[in-house]
């Protein structure tokens, strides 16, 4: 029986619940992280843009003991975002080391620790507000790079010149939406463009849940 509890325990880091949830999409959505750590008992990170103004954060945990175990946890967010909501879902593993869901706990983000039994593994979901959609957002050492973006076109004038009003036409952007004129006038050598999107789509299962 020890044995088998022994294995139960060294699979876990192979079969956390996070990787088959985010892991898979990864190559397609430029928007999801998936961040491993295995120097921090083996937790797990992932996170996504379920739309411009939601982030869902996965936090996953394994309890690799024999027995009952109690971990410190931390929701280190940036400042750009805030908590609106925190779920804990504990998954267990049958005979067969399948995991499967076992319970689902509310918290907020008062949230220091959590209480896994032995194989087990325990997902916190925090999906949180943007408050900022111009900066980076980082939770637990993941990072997703800022929703939105300014472009700015800068007008040198070379030394003696006489400055005169400069036009320049801008192309490209998200599905081709830069298409227009802009103008640096005379006493100026800098116009923007600002809070241009950089995501066309969301994961719209996230969204449902």
């Amino acid at each position: 029986m020890i044995q088998k509890k022994a294995f139960r325990r060294e699979s876990i880091a192979e079969n956390q619940i996070l990787n088959q949830d985010f892991q898979e999409r990864k190559i397609e959505k430029y928007n999801t992280v998936y961040k491993r750590t295995a120097y921090e008992n083996d937790t797990a990170v992932a996170g996504e843009y379920s739309s411009e103004e939601k982030i869902r954060w996965l936090l996953s945990v394994p309890n690799k003991q024999e027995e009952e175990a109690t971990f410190p946890i931390h929701l280190n967010l940036d400042s750009g975002q805030e908590v609106e909501s925190v779920k804990i879902y504990t998954y267990l593993p049958d005979e067969d080391y399948a995991y499967s869901l076992s319970s689902t706990e509310l918290s907020d983000a008062n949230l220091s620790s959590l209480t896994i039994p032995s194989s087990g593994i325990a997902q916190v979901e925090v999906i949180t507000k943007v408050k900022e959609d111009k900066q980076e957002h980082r939770f637990n050492g993941a990072t997703l790079e800022s929703l939105k973006a300014d472009l700015t076109v800068y007008k040198k004038w070379q030394s003696g010149s006489s400055r005169s009003e400069s036009r320049f036409q801008l192309s490209g952007g998200l599905h081709d939406a830069l298409d227009e004129i802009v103008t640096i006038p005379a006493s100026d050598n800098k116009v923007v463009k600002t809070n241009l999107p950089k995501f066309d789509s969301y994961d719209k299962k996230m969204e449902e849940g």
